[in-house]
């Protein structure tokens, strides 16, 4: 018979034995995680989403001396150790078949797997919406930037990009949506945009329409912006846009194909991939379409987009270099990627009137989330920017300097004009230069008094603005229109040159003379004053003329 020590020492081998395997079940898993993040032996796609990555640093005698070593090792170890991106993804999968949750910053799960980012629902709830008088405020700086542009040639269209909460709300959980919502930043701009004459394109009202028909989603369920058939629809309908009011004929788009595939491809997937997902959930397919954009016989014109994200499928593809000879994109009014230079700019850093005017079309496009920031500050940025003089490059500076110094008449005034205001000639050499580009440099000689006479004719609001300044000078709408040009060219354009056949004292007499009040008033001035009549039009020209 076994005794009762002997049994005691059974159990105890049996409890170490025990241990042991417990210990060893433990500690094995954090081998292997150890093995993983030293020497992975498992492949793992990264995790998708802004973040950045930890990298581990070597131990130096610096490191360790000043501290970095432990901290940056710790930080390491704790973001970057072995099957991190499988376990997040596991941990996300087990979220979001539990409890139905995103673990995606603004990312919720909608009915029927729709997934939505929360600013657009805000938005559709009227949470972002900035009160009338803002609203009105902005509106106001279109007009006066438009009716800038105009005068310079330019045509500016406002894209108001579709939100997927306003074209598919019925997905949208019941618990997030507001009812009776009255103001949003979207219906305000809508009117106030019609009303105020702006060019623009309401893609919100164009989508809910085409949504009664269309046979493939405008949006996809498991993204954020207008799916990649949609982006080529919107795209075309803007190159189209551009065309009727710039009265040119640029490149259209031909869809030659349509394919409905089982996978998702960019931007399709944009936000399912946010969600690190070990296995997506069930969507609808996806139409991708083929497409040839037609360039035969037409007119090249550059183009500059200021927009958020809903520009960037376009973009990317290369749309915009197939219908435009130069075209930007500044992406938030950031930074700007363009087919003129390599590398990215920022805003900062280049001359924002020069692109303006080398420019024919200024294109914003903003969606309803961010409708608040209309513009991301173009507006005002443009305003501001068409108030100051361009300055010119070194190359063009030095190019100008070479062309003074070979003309012998024209050094000599510059040495009469250095002594006069007692400063070297390389100094006047220099000033010379940069009135010279200011008045007759390579941006403002391509604009004439002509065409900006032409555009106020052609926008609305710089013609009522002038038909009210006629009316009260007592002078016809095209004398005004006139006048109005020439003070343009001055003042904006630093183009003073270009003014003076309409801002001559015979230009002024002559329009005197085709106004019939204002010339009979000159009659009875001349006879009370006993002055020819001649001298008193002179008179009277000469006083509007000081009065412009």
């Amino acid at each position: 018979m076994i005794n009762d020590k002997e049994i005691s020492n059974r159990l105890k081998t049996s409890s170490k034995f025990f241990k042991t395997l417990l210990l060893m079940f433990i500690l094995i898993p954090f081998l292997f995680i150890h093995w993983q993040q030293f020497r992975p032996y498992v492949s793992f796609s990264p995790l998708k989403g802004y973040f950045i990555a930890k990298q581990y640093s070597p131990i130096s005698p610096n490191t360790w001396l000043n501290g970095t070593y432990q901290t940056t090792t710790e930080d390491y170890v704790k973001e970057e150790f072995g099957f991190r991106n499988f376990l997040v993804r596991l941990h996300n999968q087990l979220d979001y078949w539990l409890f139905k949750k995103a673990n995606a910053e603004k990312v919720i799960i909608g009915k029927e797997n729709y997934l939505y980012e929360t600013g657009y629902i805000d938005a559709l709830n009227g949470v972002f919406f900035m009160g009338h008088s803002a609203l009105n405020d902005t509106v106001e700086k279109i007009k006066l930037l438009n009716s800038k542009l105009e005068a310079l040639g330019k045509k500016m269209l406002i894209v108001l990009a579709p939100s997927k909460a306003r074209v598919y709300p019925e997905f949208i959980p019941d618990s997030y949506l507001i009812s009776g919502v009255q103001n949003t930043n979207y219906d305000f701009y809508k009117e106030a945009l019609r009303a105020a004459g702006i060019n623009h394109i309401d893609f919100n009202s164009i989508f809910l329409n085409k949504k009664k028909t269309s046979k493939y989603l405008l949006f996809p369920q498991l993204g954020v912006h207008w799916s990649r058939m949609e982006a080529i629809h919107a795209a075309d309908t803007i190159f189209k846009h551009l065309s009727y009011i710039g009265k040119c004929n640029l490149p259209t788009i031909d869809i030659l194909n349509i394919e409905e595939k089982d996978s998702l491809e960019s931007p399709d997937d944009d936000m399912i991939l946010s969600l690190n997902l070990l296995k997506w959930p069930d969507y609808k397919k996806m139409a991708y379409p083929t497409i040839a954009v037609n360039q035969t016989q037409k007119d090249k014109k550059s183009c500059m987009v200021i927009s958020d994200s809903f520009w960037w499928d376009i973009y990317s593809r290369g749309l915009p270099n197939q219908v435009f000879e130069n075209n930007e994109f500044w992406y938030y009014l950031t930074e700007i990627r363009s087919t003129s230079f390599l590398n990215k700019k920022l805003i900062d850093d280049i001359d924002v009137k020069r692109h303006l005017l080398q420019n024919d079309f200024i294109l914003v496009i903003c969606t309803e989330s961010n409708l608040s920031r209309l513009g991301f500050g173009f507006f005002h940025t443009a305003l501001d920017a068409l108030s100051k003089s361009i300055e010119p490059t070194t190359k063009e500076l030095n190019e100008i300097i070479s062309v003074i110094t070979k003309s012998d008449s024209w050094m000599k005034d510059i040495q009469r004009k250095s002594k006069e205001n007692k400063i070297s000639v390389d100094s006047m050499l220099v000033l010379d230069a940069h009135w010279y580009f200011q008045n007759r440099g390579p941006i403002n000689n391509g604009i004439t008094i002509e065409e900006v006479i032409q555009s106020a004719y052609d926008n609305p609001n710089w013609l009522n603005s002038i038909k009210k300044k006629a009316e009260k000078n007592r002078i016809s709408v095209d004398s005004m229109v006139k006048l109005d040009a020439a003070w343009f060219m001055i003042h904006e354009l630093n183009a003073p040159e270009k003014a003076k056949k309409y801002l001559t004292l015979n230009a002024v007499k002559e329009i005197i003379r085709k106004n019939k009040t204002w010339y009979m008033e000159v009659e009875n001035k001349s006879k009370n004053k006993k002055i020819s009549v001649d001298s008193m039009l002179t008179l009277d020209a000469l006083w509007y003329l000081s009065k412009q």
